[in-house]
This record gives structure tokens, sequence and C-alpha cells, in this order.
């Protein structure tokens, strides 16, 4: 029986969960709202403040909403609703199996087979058989047909069943909130019937889909039983901050197709409210890639239920790819305001259209239905496809048959006039349209719909907030990031007593794993050389901070690929060591140029130079390299990478921290796309500095093989920033598609990571060894090449220099002079306080 299979998915509150305790750890960091408009007066279970739980598996939070008091849940990780007690999954064959007794007829249900048996030509040919005493099929038809006969009858008998399993009640007084981002209700319907005071935040809710939903109309029509959130004669609830779809991924489910052609969509809606549900706040929550959204008042004959309540502020909320529903009102009264609606449009204008398309292509947003009273203001509507600007899509009417009862749409001036693409839309104008349109076909009277706002309250909103910033910016960045995957797959153990878990992730990381540890022994070896021939510090000391760099790169993308939810911090680590690398690059070349100073000095080479055309692609632009602040400029251009790139990578981890991010995005909308346009400037510059050094030293620098080891720098961190350019186009193309458990955005990340740890090179220590020398303690050299006061001395001298310029003290307008040899530092033309050249030797020569 259906009670008893629902003990299977309760046993576990004996075990898992009869241990429940309040939870005393720190609460989730959410924005500082408070409910608003029709759902202000809501309170939750905030109340009660002795009162807090955690759940983080489906028995726990059974447990915690069955509490008979005013409480506070807090939702921890991905819970399953078809989570069974022993950790497996329940599928629909399972529901069947579970239904009924032992042995009953009802679990020998199929619904292909329930399928078939509503095509009267089929029914008629089992029927033939029968009666011709034949077999169907190798069945006997007698008992087929019989048996199809009965399915019709048992279906939404084994759909109850799934009810009882995916189905959690919250009763009154309830806060149901994620502790976190990943906090995620997967495949679960929170059902709130006849309940009063319902906080539910901070959760990605994910609809269940109905295994055994029924059909309407052939092909593509169909009810399905659960919604991810339903209320029936539910007051005073506030939903806000959560995200509402079909799957982890966000993506959207295709329709089962089933012979002969039925498109059996197994979702209803994401948030469906009747039967006299009132004084509810559905705020900054994003809507995706779903087919029927939110569906507010039941159907004709549930009007006196829902007539005089149905009270809902519809505020802040992202509708992306949403078909349809967004949303549908009947009866009540409905302030719709501050939200985006972004959708692809590739259909004709609706007034031309003939057929519905079946699938999650875009149809209409905002249904003004039977005696709805709709207040609009402030939205925003961003429209993409084939035919972008048309507007018969913003609005469907029906069902106003009643002119002495019509439904009454105000468009509110607002703060601001509501956009389509950024240009100001008439929503009363695209409304007329649309009820002309349902005039024609007979759907509404003339009179059905009222253009006014006599009768109505303004809008109950946050009163500090400024509605045009809020819709365009807080809604159109907020609200709007592509969510990561919440599957625990990264958490979980690779073996228990079932054996390996391998999958395709995995055994991606395993393949990191081997040339990540194939990086460190080659790293360790190429350190340690150097180490023990540790004969020309100066050198040497940059080219084992080189040499890091694969190490580096090999563990943070290894630790990467794996716990991909950590991927913007780690990264952090890789980023600085960039910088690192790169600035330890130029001061090589700089010792290399000083090295040669013997005989021909690097600054009397550069002072018989002449002017010369800069690199591609300046190339029709010519420089001095004499000048001593042009010098400084190319130092300088490296440089900046070491202060810009951690700045750029540490406001990115604030974005991320604060959930606004979306580092998957390339919108204008989010801050990851400006931040990584910065961040393309000031590598491309870094990198543009070091092919000028060396296009500029070239010639001194003749037996160093300077190209081979500024290759090996430039085509790393090339490689590393490009290729996650790369990936990052591939999937916002549709090249990297997403899967049931990870988005696409997941995948491009672990394509970068992988290929970061086989992108390895090193510097060889041959050039360096002396046969006739005693080996070198290690620690010296390890203990240099940490030391990075060289770095500090050679952005403040440029940081002096440049000041000194802009103050025009004579040494900073003059050129190099020859000097007999250089030490480090002046390798490149640096002065002194006085301007003058500083020699080894202590005599000075005027540079001016």
């Amino acid at each position: 029986m259906t009670t008893m299979f629902l003990s299977l998915f309760s046993l576990g509150l004996v075990g898992q969960a009869c241990g429940l305790t309040p939870y005393t750890g720190s609460p989730p960091n959410l924005p500082s709202r408070k409910p608003f408009g029709f759902g202000s007066k809501s309170t939750g279970g905030s109340l009660n403040t002795s009162a807090t739980y955690l759940a983080t598996n489906a028995a726990e939070l059974r447990q915690a909403l069955a509490l008979p008091y005013a409480k506070t849940i807090y939702v921890k990780g991905v819970i399953n609703g078809n989570q069974l007690s022993d950790g497996t999954s329940a599928t629909c064959q399972t529901y069947i199996d579970n239904t009924g007794s032992a042995g009953a007829a009802i679990r020998t249900y199929n619904f292909t087979e329930y399928i078939y048996s509503l095509n009267s030509t089929y029914l008629a040919e089992v029927s033939a058989a029968a009666a011709a005493n034949q077999l169907f099929n190798g069945r006997n038809a007698t008992e087929y047909r019989t048996y199809l006969g009965k399915l019709n009858g048992w279906r939404p008998v084994v759909s109850n069943t799934q009810k009882a399993a995916v189905g959690f009640t919250i009763p009154s007084n309830t806060s149901l909130i994620g502790l976190d981002s990943s906090a995620t209700l997967n495949g679960i319907n929170l059902y709130l019937n006849s309940v009063d005071n319902i906080w539910i935040r901070n959760l990605k809710l994910v609809s269940p889909a109905d295994c055994f939903p029924a059909p309407e109309t052939y092909p593509s029509s169909w009810n399905a039983k659960f919604d991810a959130v339903g209320l029936v004669t539910a007051t005073n609830v506030w939903v806000d901050g959560c995200e509402l779809q079909d799957q982890l991924s966000g993506e959207y489910v295709d329709p089962d197709i089933i012979p002969p052609g039925w498109e059996v969509d197994r979702f209803d809606g994401l948030f469906d409210c009747e039967d006299g549900s009132d004084n509810v706040t559905f705020s900054h929550n994003i809507i995706k890639n779903h087919h029927k959204s939110l569906l507010l008042g039941g159907g004709t004959k549930e009007a006196d239920r829902d007539l005089g309540k149905m009270k809902f502020t519809i505020f802040g909320n992202h509708f992306q790819n949403s078909a349809s529903r967004n949303p549908l009102m009947r009866f009540g009264s409905y302030d719709i305001a501050a939200n985006l609606f972004e959708s692809v449009n590739n259909n004709n204008p609706v007034y031309k259209r003939a057929t519905v398309p079946a699938d999650a292509v875009f149809q209409y947003h905002m249904g003004v239905y039977n005696q709805s009273q709709v207040q609009l203001q402030d939205n925003v509507f961003i429209q993409t496809g084939s035919v972008p600007n048309d507007t018969s899509r913003i609005f469907t009417v029906t069902e106003n048959l009643l002119s002495d009862r019509p439904a009454k749409l105000c468009v509110r001036p607002g703060s601001f006039t509501s956009t389509m693409n950024a240009n100001p839309v008439d929503l009363v104008t695209a409304a007329k349209g649309a009820l002309n349109y349902a005039v024609g076909k007979g759907r509404a009277v003339t009179d059905g719909v009222v253009f006014t706002c006599d009768g109505f309250t303004a809008i109950g909103t946050p009163a500090s907030t400024a509605f045009k910033s809020y819709s365009e910016s807080y809604i159109a960045m907020v609200a709007t990031c592509e969510s990561e995957n919440t599957e625990t797959i990264d958490q979980s153990s690779f073996w228990d007593e079932s054996g390996i878990h391998w999958d395709a992730h995995r055994i991606g990381w395993a393949v990191s794993g081997a040339f990540a540890l194939a990086a460190t022994i080659i790293t360790i070896v190429s350190v340690s050389r150097h180490a023990r021939h540790y004969y020309v510090p100066k050198e040497q000391r940059q080219i084992i901070r080189i040499l890091y760099m694969p190490l580096v790169y090999a563990i943070i993308s290894w630790l990467s690929y794996r716990f991909f939810r950590a991927y913007t911090y780690y990264s952090f680590v890789v980023i600085i060591y960039e910088a690192i690398t790169i600035s330890a690059f130029m001061l090589l070349i700089i010792q290399y140029v000083a090295s040669t100073s013997s005989g021909k000095t690097a600054e009397g080479a550069l002072a018989r130079k002449d002017k010369e055309k800069l690199p591609i692609p300046f190339c029709c632009w010519r420089y001095r390299p004499t000048k001593s602040y042009f010098m400084y400029t190319i130092k300088w251009s490296v440089l900046q990478y070491v202060i810009i790139r951690p700045a750029v990578s540490i406001v990115g981890i604030i974005c991320e921290a604060l959930h606004i991010l979306c580092q998957s995005s390339w919108s204008y909308k989010h801050p990851s796309v400006y931040l990584t346009a910065v961040d393309f400037v000031s590598i491309s510059i870094a990198l543009y500095g070091l092919i000028l050094f060396y296009d500029l030293t070239k010639q001194e620098l003749k037996g160093r093989r300077p190209l081979a080891k500024f290759l090996t720098i430039k085509l790393i961190v090339m490689c590393t920033f490009y290729q996650e350019f790369v990936f990052d186009a591939l999937q916002n193309h549709g090249i990297i598609k997403a899967t049931e458990y990870w988005t696409a955005s997941n995948i491009a990340d672990g394509l970068n990571s992988l290929c970061i740890t086989i992108e390895m090179w090193a510097y060889p220590v041959s050039e360096y060894i002396r046969p006739e020398l005693p080996k070198t303690a290690a620690k010296r050299a390890i203990f240099d090449s940490l030391n990075f006061s060289d770095f500090v001395a050679e952005i403040w001298g440029s940081l002096k220099f440049f000041y000194d310029y802009a103050v025009g003290k004579p040494h900073t307008r003059g050129v190099l002079k020859h000097d007999d040899s250089l030490d480090f530092g002046e390798a490149f033309g640096v002065h002194n306080a006085s301007g003058n050249l500083r020699t080894r030797g202590g005599s000075v020569a005027n540079a001016a």
C-alpha cells in the first residue's frame, strides 16, 4: 500500500533523524530583506528563536517539518525526494512495485501500455485479436485487452504512491531556508495546504518529474501532478531568493516521445496557487527553462473560493526562458513590479499564429484572465531571437467574457517607463492588442478587460528601493547568475562496499592527477638541481621562481577539477603566481643583460640604438630606447600585472561570495565580464612588454637561449588565460552543453583545469653546473626564491621614477650613457637620487 511505501521513506526517521537537535551553528549569509507587499505580515518561524534545525536528508526534513510548533529549518546540501532509507534512489518502477500488496495485479502497471490503451485504433486491433482467439504480440489477446481496460483506473493509484514519496507538507509558522548556495530540494513537491505564515528562502527548488501524468489533448498537453511549490488556501507566505527549475543543471527537459507521437510533459507548474490562497509575496527568485511557471488562481469553478482573496506581490524576479505563465492570473489582485523577463522569441507575432508549440518555445509572459486585477510597474523585457521586438507575446487574454465583471489592468507610471530591449514599451497598447485578438477568437468580450488605475493602491515594495536602479541593475545582475550544479558528486567518496565509484568526472580527475604528479616530480628535480648548483644567485633566484609555476598550476588545477565549487578561490593562488612568474622573467632578462656588461655594456648598446618600430600591432609607431622614461614604462608594463591581476581576483572573490560574479556569463549585466576585460587588457600589456624586452635585447642575449625561456612563460600564461577564454566562449555558444548533473560551466572549468595540468615546461640547469665547485646548500636557494623584496624594490623604484618624471626632475628626461659595468638594478638605467648612474667601483657617471 501507499502508506507502506511511505514508510520506506520515513524509516530513516528512526535512525538518521530521531536524534534531531536544535541547530547552533552560524546562520546563512542572506541579504537583509524583510517581507513586503501583500506578504508583509508573514514571520515564518523566525519569532521562535529557540527552535532552529538542520536537515541534510529527506528523513531529517520530514521530521523537522512534523514538529508541532513555530520553527526554522535550514537545508544543507542536496535533499532528494526519491531517496530511500537505505540511501538508494527510487525509480518509477519502484513506485509501481510498492503500490498495493505483494502480488497485486496493479503492480503490473506499465505507463507506455497505458498510453497505448488511449489509442482507439490500437484497442480495436487487440479486441479483434481477442475475438479471433489469437495472440497479440505474443500475448493472450483476451487477457491483454482486459489488462488495458484497467490501466486508466490504476494510473492515479500508482501516482499517489509517488506523491507520498516526493510530497513534503509545510505546516504553519515555518521558515524553510537554504544554509548556503548549494541548498537544494531536488524532486520535491512542497505542499502548503490550509496553512498560514510560511517563509521559503535561498533554496534551489527542482520540481519532481511525474512518472504517471494524465493526458489532456493529443499530442502534447498533459496534466502532471507535482509542482515545485503548491499553495492551496495558504496565507501570509513569502518565497524569496530561490531558483525554480526542472532539473539540477537548470536546463529545459524535453518531453518523452511515446508512439504513435505522444509528447509526454512530466512537469506541472513551478509555483501554483489556488483555492483562496492570500497575502503572498514572491520576490527575488529565478524561474528558468520551464513550460508553465506560475499559475495564480484556479479555474472558473473555483471562482467563489478565490474572489476577494488571491492577493500577490510579484517583485524583483528573473523569468529566464520561461515559456508561459509569468504569471497566469485569475480572480485576485496582483502587483507585478520590477521584474526582468528574458526570452528567446523565434515565433511570428501571436496574432498570426495557428498553433501553440509543444515544447518550451516562448509563448507569452503574463496571462490576464477572468476577473483578475493586475497592476504593473517598472518591468524590464529582454527579448532575443529572430523576432526580438515583438510585443504581442507580453500578454495573453482569455476567459474574459463578463463585461459586468471585467478584469482590470493598471500600468502605473512608476519611476521609469517599462522597457523592451532598452526601448520604452507601451504595455497598454500591447495588452489591448491581446484583448482584440482574444475577442476575435471568442475568448473575451470587448469590455472584458478595463484599462484603468482607479481603485488600485500603490504597489507595496521595499521603501528605499529606486525602481529603475532595482530593475535594471539588481535584477539584471544579482538574480541572473547561472547556478553551478549542486550535485554532491564532488564530495562523495570514491568507494564503498559496492566498489569504486567511477564516472567521467573522476576519470578526468585521475588523469589530471597523473599529470599533476608528473609536474610535481619534474619541478622537485629541476629546483633541487638549481639549488645544489646555486652559483649565480641573481639569475637562478628568478629561474627557481619560474620553475615553481608548473607545480602551482598542476596542484591547484587538480584540486579545482574535482572540487569545482571552490574554483574561484583556488584560482586565486594561480593568479598570484602568474603575476610573480611574468615579473620574475622580466627581472631575469634584466639580469642577463647586466651579466653581459663586460666590454660591451647594456646601456652602451642601448645608447647606440636608433629609433625602432614597435612590434605588431603597433608597428607604425617608433620609439627611442635611449630615453629613461621609455625603459621605465616598459618595465612598468610588466610590473602592473603584479598589482592588477591579484586585485581583479580579490574583487572577483568578493563578488563570488556575494553571489553576483556570474563567472560563466559574458553578459554586460554581470561583474565577471568587466573583470575579465580588465584582466585581459592587463595580461596582454604584460606579455607585450615582455615581447618588447626580448626584441630590444635579443642581440645582447645571444647564447642565453632567451627565446625558448620567453616562449615557456608566454605560452603557459597565454594558454591558461586564453584557453579559459575559449572554453567559456564554447560554453556560451552552446558547443559545450550541460548534462543532467553538470552545467556547461562545470564542464568548461574542468576542461580548462585538465589542459593546465598538461602544459608543463622547465628551465635547464646545465649552463650553471660548475664541476670544479662544491655543491651549494639548497636552503639558501629556496629562501632567496621565496624572498620577494626585489619585487618590492622594483615596484617602488618605478613609482619613484614616475613621480620624479611628473614633477619634472632633470634626470628623468635624459638618455642612457655608457658605463663600464652595471649591477642588477642598473641594467636599464636605474638612476640614484642625484640623477647619476652608480658603478660597482663606486665612481659616478653623469647620466644627464
